[in-house]
């Protein structure tokens, strides 16, 4: 009998359990997160034995049939080789057919690890990303049931992870947080092939190989392996602020580019050297692994290195199938949507002239990129390095980075240090509690925006600086921009200016909260978070908008400056520290 504190949880209807999962989907694709990953030949590594009739035994009894292999314990038992240019589609389509017919046997899981880089700081930690979490296999769709099972690699400062193989190599000097890097075919799974189609490192060359056979024992994806575990990092970050502000996290789709270039042989088959089998082969990885990533493959085929081509394939296939994942956006939210898209551009390897087409046809979606500097790290080291990989924002890659204070010219140095005066004595107002700001001034939004113009001095004296700051009064067409505001006030000051007179403007972002406070600025609704700052130090405070480019109106107001005066720039910051500064033309 059931107790009378007790109730029995009331059953779900069919229709109400309908309703409820249309309402989670409706919540996810209120949201978007979406990678571009061109795939080019060094994406693929391939594991080769180095004695065709050699078994394999000794890997296989160090190691369940559950567990996830390391790739440190496979470097002394295998020869790790590219396939050659115009081999390249065929042994990848000789993988993909065979990893297909498994079915349900099993392929063991390989892992890398992420390291510190100890070279100059560079790379992810740069931007204030914290190394990558240890990946849960329960989370990532690995389960002892599963047909692959990934090889894990180095990437994190971590000394340990959920993720260690539990065989002894974590105490082996083998840290840091793995992830999956791709997988370990079982026995025979691949006919044997010719050490012809290979490429191998210049220290494992060895002539009696070349007239001979190997067989193919695992396949390693390093670029993918390490974007995308980058990418879902970043998107993590962001739906930590979409939970908030949306009420739900992001659907993530990656779009596999492929294509093939024409070979100098005409006796060779065209699309022999082709990437579309390696996207198939990455689709596969990607579904297992990353079961909650959506991926779509799209072919060019010929002409990969030809930048027409690439445009008419950019404008009638990437931008259509974008457009077609942007469009139950556009219908729910109109222009909203733009807040509820990050796109993401992969920049790994490829043609320049497919990466210059990609993006060139995706700038209207301000993409965000994911930059990998160093492609060879785990070629040759088997790990990865995290600085390899610099995120980069639109903005940033947009205009010029970031220069130190010390690296400015004169003039510019001038500029940031009104700047930094102006800024001072905002913040003491502010303390003083003797204005009306928030009550008055600024009470739509409490946005503040402070802004300094410099002007040519009379008669070649010394440069003048006019202040300014917003001002947003209560009543239709009440609010004026800081932009705006100083130029007013520098032709108040002295009507004979002319426009060739501006050299530069400086735009600064201020909170309304008292300098040492710690309570957030309102903010409305939230801006739809681009990631993370790409080429600074720190993460973005919680309240800080810079750099903060001038509105619409007050970039039409510039562009009529910058129409008969092409040297005047725009002074913008990374954060209120004024430590930084970047300067741009205006467009």
């Amino acid at each position: 009998m059931m107790s009378q504190g007790f109730r029995k949880r009331p059953r779900v209807g069919i229709e109400e359990g309908i309703a409820n999962n249309k309402k989670k989907n409706d919540v996810k694709k209120s949201l978007i997160e979406l990678l571009v990953f061109n795939v080019s030949h060094p994406d693929v590594m391939l594991g080769a034995k180095p004695y065709p009739d050699g078994g394999d035994n000794e890997t296989r009894n160090n190691f369940d049939q559950d567990e996830t292999i390391p790739i440190e314990a496979l470097c002394n038992k295998q020869i790790f080789v590219r396939p050659r240019f115009n081999c390249f589609n065929p042994l990848c389509e000789k993988i993909r057919k065979a990893v297909v017919k498994l079915e349900k046997k099993r392929i063991q899981k390989i892992d890398g690890a992420i390291l510190p880089d100890e070279r100059k700081s560079n790379g992810l930690s740069d931007l204030g990303l914290p190394l990558p979490p240890p990946i849960d296999n329960a989370k990532n769709g690995s389960t002892s049931s599963s047909p692959l099972k990934s090889v894990p690699s180095k990437k994190s400062t971590h000394s340990s992870s959920p993720n260690s193989s539990g065989n002894g190599e974590e105490s082996r000097g083998h840290k840091g947080t793995r992830i999956p890097v791709g997988f370990y075919l079982s026995e025979d799974t691949v006919d044997k092939i010719s050490w012809r189609h290979v490429s191998l490192k210049r220290r494992d060359e060895d002539p009696g190989r070349k007239e001979g056979e190997t067989r193919l024992v695992s396949v390693l994806f390093p670029l993918l392996a390490q974007v995308l575990h980058a990418w879902n990092e970043l998107a993590n970050s962001n739906d930590l602020d979409s939970e908030m502000v949306y009420g739900g996290i992001a659907e993530r789709t990656i779009i596999l580019i492929s294509g093939a270039g024409m070979p100098r042989d005409k006796f060779i088959d065209k699309l022999s050297n082709s990437t579309k089998s390696a996207a198939e082969l990455m689709k596969l990885f990607i579904n297992q692994f990353y079961p909650d990533v959506n991926v779509l493959c799209l072919d060019s085929g010929l002409g990969v290195f030809h930048y027409d081509k690439n445009v008419v394939f950019c404008n009638d296939i990437v931008l259509p199938a974008v457009e077609n994942i942007r469009r139950p956006l556009v219908m729910k939210y109109g222009k909203g949507w733009k807040k509820r898209l990050n796109l993401t551009i992969a920049l790994t390897d490829g043609s320049a002239a497919r990466l210059a087409a990609l993006g060139a046809s995706l700038r209207i979606y301000k993409p965000n990129y994911l930059h990998m500097w160093q492609i060879k790290s785990f070629w040759f080291e088997y790990h990865f390095l995290s600085n390899d990989l610099r995120f980069q924002t639109f903005d940033t890659m947009e205009t010029r980075p970031p220069v130190p204070y010390a690296d400015l010219d004169p003039h510019s140095k001038q500029l940031l240090d009104e700047m930094r005066c102006h800024k001072r004595q905002f913040e003491q107002g502010l303390v003083s509690g003797d204005d009306e700001l928030g009550e008055f001034w600024l009470r739509k939004t409490r946005k503040c925006v402070l802004a300094v113009l410099m002007v040519k001095g009379k008669d070649g004296g010394p440069r003048r600086f006019f202040r300014g700051m917003n001002l947003e009064v209560a009543i239709t067409t009440g609010s004026l921009c800081a932009e705006r505001n100083v130029i007013g006030t520098a032709l108040a000051s002295d009507s004979t200016l002319r426009r060739q007179d501006f050299e530069a403007i400086a735009v600064l972002a201020m909170s309304l909260n008292k300098p040492g406070s710690n309570l957030p600025t309102p903010r409305g609704e939230a801006k739809r978070p681009r990631a993370l700052s790409s080429a600074y130090s720190i993460l973005s405070k919680v309240d800080e908008r810079n750099p903060i480019k001038p509105c619409g109106a007050c970039n039409e107001w510039l562009k009529k400056i910058a129409f008969v005066n092409p040297a005047f720039k725009v002074m913008l910051f990374p954060d209120s520290d004024l430590e930084e500064a970047i300067l741009y033309e205006v467009e």
